[in-house]
Formats: C-alpha cells, structure tokens, sequence
C-alpha cells in the first residue's frame, strides 16, 4: 500500500456534479516550482547532504504546521526566530519530544513520529534544524 501524497486527483472536465466529483481540498491548480520558491527562507544554504536530507523530511512532515524563519505552517510554533528550537532543548530531549510530544505535553496536537522517523533520519533532521542557525532571517 502507497499514498499518492504530496499528488491529488484532480477532474479534468469543466461542468462534472460537484457533489459526486469533488474538488479535493479547494485546489485550484498544480505547480511545480523549486523548493527554493515554495520553501523560501526554510531553505539550507550548502552542500551538506545531511542537512539536505533532513529538510526534506521538515518539508514532508513538518513544515505543514510549523515554520523556519516565518515560511511554513502556522499551526505550531517558529522554529527558528527569535531562537532556534535547538537553542531550547538540550541533548536527546529534542529527539524525544519530537518523537513522542504528547508524552511530554499532553494535549498537543503534535503528532507521534515514533515508528515512522528512524535513527538516522532524526539525526538528519536535527543537523538541519542546527544549521538553520547559521540562517536565521530579522523577524522585525
């Protein structure tokens, strides 16, 4: 079994029933740009390839809620200004949390990602998260 995400079925004929054909999620249209455009500021500068790998998992799970220097969602907080997230956490407590947030704050609406972010991946993502230090944008 797959998901066809980040894909959406889209009707190709004008004048379908609305209500037996839908359109998904009130889409318009489909784009392809580069990431540099539709991610802006949440880009990495550089060659790592860790730090690459890790922000294309931040764009697959996470930038839908949450954003890096004020580009992406805006469900969950900015990761990035005034302070990087890995400014506030020390050590394996950001994994952690990242990978079981409702067991460190109960009621939030972050998902768990234990299972489905393995070892290597994690580190990945921190090193990206890290590196967005380096490129933090003036928020004022």
């Amino acid at each position: 079994m797959m998901t066809p995400a980040p894909y959406y079925l889209v009707w190709p004929k004008k004048g379908l029933d609305k209500w037996q054909y839908p359109w998904p999620f009130q889409l318009v249209k489909i784009s392809l740009r580069p990431a540099s455009e539709y991610f802006g500021a949440a880009v990495p500068s550089g060659k790592n390839n860790h730090v690459k790998k890790g922000f294309v998992l931040f764009s697959q799970y996470c930038i839908r809620c949450h954003s890096i220097n004020l580009s992406g969602g805006k469900l969950g907080p900015e990761l990035n200004v005034p302070k990087n997230i890995t400014e506030y956490f020390e050590g394996e407590a950001l994994s952690g949390f990242i990978l079981k947030a409702p067991s460190y704050l109960p009621g939030t609406k972050m998902p768990v990602f234990e299972g489905l972010i393995n070892e290597g991946e994690m580190k990945n993502l921190l090193d990206y998260l890290k590196h967005m230090k380096s490129q933090k944008i003036n928020a004022q």
